[in-house]
């Protein structure tokens, strides 16, 4: 089994018991990692390949948090296709930059609206 034969077997899946939109993610994100995993064997996945895919995907300038997303799809159609594999499951999750805002309080909200009121021509 290639990993196309593998991502089309969980997608087929995935279209069938989840939303539109979820399949449309899944897809797009299986994409990208097939086009780094396209010609090795699925069945001989290790820890050092997919290190290598984290540096690739990092020198891409794609976020931890996507990659975290693209692994756990990846896990995911492995264990629906019922392949084991001790490596991907156990591959630990990248760090994560905690994008948090403060939002405006009542009173600043006032403030702003009153200001926005002041300066419209």
């Amino acid at each position: 089994m290639t990993y196309k034969e593998l991502f089309d077997k969980f997608l087929k899946h995935v279209i069938v018991f989840n939303a539109k939109e979820t399949y449309r993610c899944y897809e797009n994100h299986l994409l990208n990692v097939l086009k780094y995993f396209d010609g090795l064997d699925p069945f001989k996945l290790d820890y050092e390949t997919l290190t290598n895919y984290v540096i690739f995907s990092q020198q891409k300038n794609i976020s931890n948090a996507t990659i975290n997303k693209r692994m756990r799809i990846v896990k995911q159609a492995f264990k629906h296709c019922k392949i084991v594999n001790e490596e991907l499951q156990n591959f630990p999750k990248l760090k994560v930059v905690d994008k948090r805002f403060n939002a405006l309080n009542l009173e600043q909200t006032k403030k702003l609206l009153l200001y926005l009121e002041n300066k419209t021509i």
